[in-house]
């Protein structure tokens, strides 16, 4: 069962920082979900979407978007039979320490956070040419 405390407060501090003038709310996204991925939370980023695409800290496209959608097309078209499941780096394969999760499906539309792989090596967007994303936790 999911700390639902932390998926809380992670919600309500994405909520309340979309209300500031911050040029650098992406960077505070970053490390609130770095901050939540040390719990035994879920994926929440849907709770506050529009917050996150809006900062451009998720953005979203259509599934024939996917940067790698001519190699992967078979294994991504199954996923529209899905209403939501994780993107891996190599869809064709099940999750691994080398397959990470690094896109979301939620029917009609992939999401990925600024910054994954998929994003950001197949230069699929100019944000990923601006800065990295900083994130001010450590994992360790």
């Amino acid at each position: 069962m999911g700390m639902h405390e932390y998926e809380d407060l992670v919600e309500n501090s994405v909520i309340l920082l979309s209300k500031s003038d911050l040029t650098n709310r992406r960077d505070f996204f970053a490390s609130l979900y770095a901050f939540q991925a040390r719990y035994d939370t879920g994926y929440s980023h849907f709770r506050v979407i529009d917050h996150l695409i809006e900062a451009r800290f998720v953005y979203k496209f259509s599934m024939e978007d996917h940067p790698d959608f001519d190699k992967y097309a078979s294994s991504l078209d199954k996923l529209k039979n899905q209403e939501s499941g994780f993107i891996y780096l190599d869809p064709t394969k099940k999750w691994s320490e080398e397959n990470e999760p690094v896109g979301y499906w939620k029917a009609p539309f992939l999401y990925f956070d600024a910054g994954s792989k998929p994003f950001c090596f197949n230069d699929f967007s100019p944000d990923c040419r601006d800065r990295p994303l900083q994130s001010w936790l450590s994992m360790g």
